[in-house]
């Protein structure tokens, strides 16, 4: 958690992997998702709700800290999901249809559950491995892999095309 005090993980140990939270000590375990459940992701800067991706579905929910129902998030499946710094947006990566191989980006505010934007990766015929947000929000780094060879990018929300790192 951000002030430190939690400890957000994943369990199996009722039968379905489910989201718990424990002190930072590791004691005062206790199972906040009990039907969805998935792998915590992210949470919020005020310490009230945990994000988390669905391990059934591969979709985004979110549960309060304390426990709760659980809210879906997004409506298709999100693969390598990560927020911004300040918790606004969240960028993943997804395949616009089942019959269309190709993975892009989405951007989707938090707050509204609204796509902002999309963006297609900057090589067709790679496998995306992770996202990152650049620290002023402005901007994403991602990772790809063709073959044996792993590419470095960067894509600005301002502009359409990525351009090569490393």
């Amino acid at each position: 958690s951000p002030d430190g005090g939690y400890i957000f993980f994943a369990s199996n140990r009722t039968g379905s992997n489910q989201v718990w939270r424990m002190n930072a000590d590791g004691s005062n375990q206790i199972q906040l998702t009990k039907t969805e459940g998935g792998y915590p992701r992210f949470a919020t800067m005020d310490g009230k709700w945990i994000y988390f991706e669905s391990g059934l579905h591969q979709t985004l929910w979110r549960v309060s800290t304390d426990g709760g129902e659980e809210i879906q998030v997004s409506e298709g499946k999100v693969s390598w999901p990560a927020f911004s710094f300040d918790g606004n947006f969240v960028a993943y990566f997804f395949r616009a249809k089942e019959s269309d191989n190709r993975v892009k980006i989405a951007v989707m505010s938090v707050e509204n559950r609204k796509v902002l934007k999309t963006f297609s990766l900057a090589d067709d015929r790679s496998s995306p491995i992770i996202i990152a947000w650049e620290s002023d929000n402005k901007g994403l780094n991602y990772i790809t892999a063709n073959g044996s060879r792993n590419s470095l990018w960067r894509q600005s929300l301002d502009n359409d095309k990525p351009y090569l790192i490393a």
